[in-house]
């Protein structure tokens, strides 16, 4: 599967596969690192899944995002 990139799209970190790269500009993006899907083959097992990790770059170097011990999703308070 071919993918285009735009003009100003970050290549992936050394270490990245293009196709499992999401940049999110010059700095920060996404790695894919296992799907719920398998889209080529026409399975749909869980819609919208994706599992990965962010890195930014916060100079020259890509740093991988690391998550805290327990993921999942944390209530926040809104202060007004």
């Amino acid at each position: 599967m071919n993918k285009v990139r735009g003009l100003g799209s970050p290549e992936s970190p050394p270490g990245v596969a293009a196709d499992r790269w999401i940049a999110m500009g010059d700095a920060a993006g996404f790695v894919i690192t296992d799907t719920a899907n398998d889209l080529r083959n026409g399975l749909r097992n869980e819609p919208n899944v994706v599992k990965g990790y962010f890195m930014v770059r916060p100079a020259k170097t890509w740093v991988k995002v690391e998550a805290g011990p327990e993921g999942g999703v944390y209530q926040t308070q809104l202060a007004r």
